[in-house]
């Protein structure tokens, strides 16, 4: 770990707010973000920045959470907010897809967060030719994230309480495989040693 983990996204978001025409606060912004950065990256798994509306994000994935720093470049205001992931829902839709004459295969993925306190988060990206993009591969991560999270309450024994049939079914149901185009499992990347 870096003494900036965050690096290369703070300077995406800072590149982004020089292009908006806004550079005079990206030396306030950058300050901000890689002071609260270090406390949000305890365990991080991945990491991707994504642009906005009105700004830019920074999306992190830590053990059974996300978080996400938002920078909102009309107000010049930095906004952190960390989830908790367990019994989370996650869906995934294929959309755009487009196979023109050739090999070229490309389709827009829409991935969708539900917490159990109803609010949503999405994260879109982008299937070109079976190569993930920044934001799909995040997503992917998330589910694997999610999965594990689910295998490890199903195993930890709960005292005073009976199987809940239904209870199991619906989780049944959140688990189903999510694949890429080509029907291949998306699986999270194995680390690498460092």
């Amino acid at each position: 770990m870096t003494d900036r983990p965050l690096g290369h996204q703070i300077d995406a978001v800072i590149e982004r707010l020089k292009v908006r025409g806004n550079g005079e606060a990206g030396a306030v912004i950058r300050e901000v973000v890689d002071e609260y950065a270090g406390a949000l990256v305890g365990g991080m798994k991945s990491t991707a920045f994504r642009e906005t509306d009105r700004g830019a994000e920074i999306l992190i994935l830590g053990p059974g959470r996300i978080s996400v720093i938002s920078v909102d470049f009309d107000e010049s205001t930095v906004r952190f907010e960390t989830r908790g992931l367990r019994d989370a829902i996650i869906s995934l839709e294929i959309t755009a897809l487009n196979i023109p004459e050739g090999t070229h295969v490309s389709a827009e993925s829409h991935w969708r967060l539900k917490f159990p306190d109803g609010s949503v988060l999405a994260i879109d990206g982008m299937l070109e030719d079976g190569r993930r993009d920044n934001l799909d591969r995040f997503a992917a991560d998330v589910m694997s994230e999610v999965a594990v999270e689910e295998s490890a309450s199903e195993q930890a024994p709960h005292r005073d309480q009976l199987p809940d049939t239904a209870q199991s079914q619906r989780a049944d149901t959140r688990r189903q495989p999510v694949t890429d185009l080509w029907g291949n499992p998306i699986t999270k990347p194995k680390r690498r040693n460092r």
